[in-house]
């Protein structure tokens, strides 16, 4: 979000995904490495179902994208903090620090 808000009047966009944990073969030194999939975790998004998510939210041009369980996470955060980062994120201007 900090790096959103800094460059804001350039041509970079930046996005934020928050991924649920994804049915992956990453972190194969777990003490149980499929702890991460569908059989042992009922929140546990497949790489094709995190993708829509991904692909939805660049469809739809957002800022942060949720996905899975990171939809409600990314909704709370912006009820609970958004209008204050909105605020504070207004008066940012490069070099004033």
């Amino acid at each position: 979000m900090n790096l959103r808000t800094q460059l804001k009047d350039s041509k970079v966009k930046v996005v934020e995904i928050v991924p649920p944990t994804v049915a992956t073969d990453l972190h194969r030194e777990r003490s149980d490495p499929d702890d991460n999939k569908k059989e042992k975790n009922q929140n546990a998004l497949s790489v094709e179902e995190f993708m829509e998510y991904v692909a939805k939210g660049w469809e739809q041009d957002k800022d942060t994208i949720g996905a899975g369980m990171g939809v409600e996470l990314v909704e709370k955060w912006e009820g609970a903090f958004g209008e204050q980062y909105g605020k504070a994120a207004e008066s940012f201007k490069v070099g004033t620090l």
